[in-house]
Order: structure tokens, then sequence, then C-alpha cells
């Protein structure tokens, strides 16, 4: 189960590119309705925004790294995957990104298809998942979250599945 944690609003103008000095962890068109969804990487915060391209988001949130609710890939299998989770009220946003690789059937070569979107809850209930339209994901896997969390003292716990203090491990 996913632990959300608290967070603060983000007040921005527009859902815009990552800053210059962020890392995009993921963003895309959502394929329900058009609207974009990106979380990036900028300092210490990760930031969510979702909303129409050009406009004042729908929804801005900003979260420390520390205190993060993020989950990274395991380091197996043929799918890349990470997801972060965001609150806001009773209400919980479940970002996921990855990649997956397949061999083709045609050539030696690895096919790689993007993924990525957001799962909303109420509680524990989920209320919808939003995906996005493939072509449109940029998912960035890089180390910017996990290093975030090992500079703020913490160091993923595969067994346990969640982030512990550096050396409890």
């Amino acid at each position: 189960m996913v632990r959300f944690l608290p967070f603060l609003v983000l007040a921005t103008s527009a859902v815009a590119e990552c800053l210059p000095q962020g890392e995009t962890f993921v963003s895309c068109t959502i394929a329900e309705s058009g609207k974009q969804l990106e979380v990036c990487i900028n300092g210490g915060d990760a930031l969510y925004t979702y909303g129409a391209a050009g406009q004042a988001p729908e929804l801005a949130l900003r979260e420390p790294i520390r205190d993060l609710d993020y989950r990274p890939w395991p380091g197996i299998g043929r799918t890349i995957w990470e997801e972060i989770a965001f609150a806001r009220g009773g209400y919980a946003y479940l970002v996921f990104g990855g990649i997956n690789r397949e061999a083709s059937d045609i050539d030696d070569e690895i096919q790689v298809t993007a993924f990525g979107g957001v799962e909303v809850y109420q509680g524990e209930t989920l209320l919808t998942r939003l995906s996005c339209v493939p072509e449109t994901v940029d998912f960035t896997w890089t180390n910017a979250l996990s290093d975030g969390k090992r500079a703020a003292g913490l160091e993923w716990d595969l067994r346990a599945r969640r982030w512990v203090p550096i050396g409890q491990n």
C-alpha cells in the first residue's frame, strides 16, 4: 500500500516544461482529456502539475523529496517503472512512468515503448486512472529522486519496500 504524505500547493501560472535547472520525472498528454500531466524534480522538491496546456494548472502540488512517497524501479524485468504519490486533502495522486523493452519479432532490435499516467484515490478507493498518450510520454529515468533521498539521509530497503535512514538497512 502506498503511503500518502502532506503537501503544499504550488502557485504557478501555467502548465509548462520543467525549469531549466530541473529534471522531468514524467510528462505527457492525457488520453482521456488531452490535458497535460507533468512531474518535475527541482532542487529538493518534486512538482506536480495537471491541466490544459498554456493555461494555469487545475492542480499544482509541491512535495519535498525527503518526504515524497517515491517507489524506485526494483531493478528486474523488461519494464522499467517508478511511481510517486502526492496528496491533497483526502485525495491522492499516484503518478507513474516507465518504459517497456521488448525484442522485435522482425529483427534483433529492442523495441522501447514509454508509458505513464496518474491514478486518483479518495482514501483507499480508486476514483480514476488516466493514461498518457504513449507518443507524448517523456519519462527520463534518472537518479534524481534516489539521489535526493540519499542526500536527505535515506536509502531504499528493497525487502521492506520503503525508505529508511542510511545504515538501518
